[in-house]
């Protein structure tokens, strides 16, 4: 994502992560906006797919998959 993103300004980032539904502002960082980028892509893959599903069916059953510390 980085490597994607290397030569895009922060006004495009920002439209960017404002056209993947996501909220942010011009103050926030080139790292910020680059990591919520990569978590927007991340969030479609298969395997953060799965996991979802399998962290809404576990909720269902009263369990969390990650416990609260």
């Amino acid at each position: 994502m980085t490597a994607r993103v290397a030569g895009m300004s922060p006004e495009v980032l920002v439209t960017a992560v404002h056209a993947a539904g996501l909220p942010c502002d011009e103050s926030q960082d080139r790292a910020e906006l680059v990591s919520l980028l990569a978590l927007t892509e991340w969030e479609m893959t298969p395997a953060a797919l799965a996991y979802s599903e399998m962290a809404e069916d576990a909720a269902r059953r009263g369990v969390r998959l990650i416990p609260e510390p």
